[in-house]
Formats: structure tokens, sequence, C-alpha cells
């Protein structure tokens, strides 16, 4: 949509697609493209430092892009561990930890429920202590297989947690996901949800 909509205005150019032009960007028009840089071609980078004797591998995940040099075998990007896929999702709703938890004590719980692909934990808020829910290293390639969960699987546990949790209010953690995947920690033994924050949404996370 931007690369074709030169002139045009963002509302103009996402209008069939499922974006919305925020307030922030209403009044904005695309131009063209950067006259150093080939149009069709987009940049993503990243720095890191690597010692002399790591191996690179360059892996295209879209069709019609060649690599030169000779192909690797499977079964050695299976065991490569250098990236992962994954995220945080900071929900919008509060709990309620048992009485008597000091601060730091609460701080200190680990995860207070676990799936194969997904945990849930506690995090601060402004206005009080709140859900997060976090996926497991996830593979980027098909062909990772040791030590990485399937995307998939980690987007739909976080989504069941998700679900749970926005649903729960007023049960504890072990009531809110008895038919999921999840299981309770001891940490999270006694935990109960509690409402929305105020001051948000509660239909919307943070990632």
């Amino acid at each position: 949509a931007l690369a074709g909509g030169r002139g045009r205005t963002l509302e103009e150019a996402l209008r069939d697609t499922a974006f919305t032009v925020t307030d922030d960007g209403a009044g904005i028009r695309i131009g063209g493209p950067r006259p150093d840089r080939d149009p069709d071609t987009f940049l993503t980078h990243y720095s890191a430092e690597l010692p002399d004797d790591t191996a690179v591998f360059f892996l295209p995940l879209t069709d019609g892009i060649d690599v030169a040099g000779p192909a690797v075998e499977d079964a050695e990007l299976a065991v490569r561990k250098a990236g992962a896929a994954g995220f945080e999702v900071e929900t919008r709703i509060l709990l309620e930890p048992p009485a008597g938890l000091s601060t730091e004590r609460i701080w200190a719980l680990g995860a207070v429920a676990t799936s194969p692909n997904v945990k849930i934990v506690i995090d601060r808020a402004r206005d009080g202590w709140i859900f997060e829910v976090v996926t497991a290293p996830a593979a980027v390639s098909v062909r990772e297989t040791v030590g990485r969960v399937p995307v998939d699987d980690a987007i739909e546990d976080a989504r069941r947690a998700v679900q749970a949790l926005a649903g729960g209010r007023g049960r504890t953690l072990e009531e809110a996901l008895r038919d999921t995947a999840f299981t309770v920690t001891d940490d999270g033994a006694g935990i109960r949800i509690g409402g929305p924050r105020p001051d948000r949404d509660p239909d919307t996370f943070l990632t």
C-alpha cells in the first residue's frame, strides 16, 4: 500500500486494508522512494559482534530469492539456536495476590502458570499488579526442531491464556485455566483474577 501510494494520503492508500489511520496520521501524504535506494527493496537491520569462526546462514523465507553457495543440510540447521521468535503480552488485567505477601515477595514469584509453549508471570503497572503472558523461544524456520516450540502453538497458547484471564474476574488462576493446557504453579496458588485496569481498555494489550 505504501509502495503504490505515492501522492495519496495514508487514509486513501490503506482504505481497503485492515488498517485504521490514527489522528496522528491524518494529513500525512505518501511521497516517492528515496533517491539512493531501489524502491522495490526493503531494509531491516540489526547488529551483532560474532567470533571469527561463527557460522552464518542466510535463509530466504520467501520465494524468488537466490542465495549463492551450497545448500545447508537440514540436520545442521535443526540444532542451530542463534535466534528465536517470541513475544510478551502485558494484559490490562489486575490480579489479587495472596494476603500477606510483601512487594519483594511478589516480585520474586516465578511463573504462576505454564504450558508447553507459554508462561504467565506477574508484572507491575502504575495502578497495581498485572498478568503478563510470555512465550517460550519459538522456531523461526520449519527446519528448527531442537529447543524451539512451534510458532503457531505459542500463539495459540498465548491467545488462550489472554482469553482465560480476560474472562476470569473473581476466579482463581486454577479455576480460570482449568480447561486449557496450563498448569498453575505453587507460586500461582491463591492468586485471584481481578478486574481490568481502570485507565485502560480491557480488550487491548501491549506487546
